[in-house]
């Protein structure tokens, strides 16, 4: 088998195209968080200890539920 010399060029060239597909890699979820509100939330969701942001949007959809539950039994005890 013959071995193929590569100049300096090529390998500086190779080097500089292989750094700049990591640093895109790298990039890129910061870039999707940055413009992509549904990709932030699902970030935060999974980044967080314990799902504490996930279980704090839960407790806040429950207590606007029990709210509304409320409303709607005050309004029934009206009409009686």
């Amino acid at each position: 088998m013959s071995k193929v010399e590569l100049s300096s060029s090529s390998i500086i060239a190779f080097s500089y195209t292989v750094t700049l597909l990591f640093l895109n890699s790298s990039l890129n979820p910061f870039l999707y968080c940055w413009k992509i509100d549904e990709v932030k939330q699902a970030m935060k969701e999974t980044i967080s200890p314990c799902g504490t942001i996930q279980s704090l949007n839960w407790s806040k959809k429950r207590k606007m539920e029990k709210k509304m539950d409320e409303k709607e039994k005050e309004k029934e005890k009206e009409k009686n």
